[in-house]
């Protein structure tokens, strides 16, 4: 569920409607390159099909998880939102299970 502050701000901010303007950690960046072999970089291209919110209490800020495609691969962006801007976090193939969870369709690209 997403809180009216963070609904207010989605609803504002058009650019979710199809894609995401990022800003990252490098170090962050470095870490998912070597994890998942994937540049936070290109979460700039993201479509996004869904965005889920949810709590993590060992952060203390609220997280989102974008589910969309980058040239018809399926994707999970994981953000935060910091002076309303997108702050990446991670960005991983989405797995089948999940992105039929939240999306109603599952493009063929997505992980098994």
């Amino acid at each position: 569920m997403i809180c009216s502050h963070h609904r207010r701000w989605l609803a504002n901010n058009q650019q979710l409607q199809s894609t995401v303007d990022v800003e990252f950690d490098p170090a962050k960046d470095d870490a998912n390159i070597a994890k998942d072999g994937l540049s936070l970089a290109i979460a700039e291209l993201i479509e996004i099909h869904a965005v889920i919110r949810y709590a993590r209490a060992d952060c203390g800020e609220g997280r989102f998880a974008v589910f969309g495609t980058i040239e018809e691969i399926a994707y999970c962006l994981t953000f935060t939102l910091r002076s309303g801007t997108v702050r990446a976090i991670s960005l991983r193939r989405a797995r089948t299970k999940e992105y039929r969870r939240y999306v109603d369709q599952t493009p063929a690209t997505a992980r098994r």
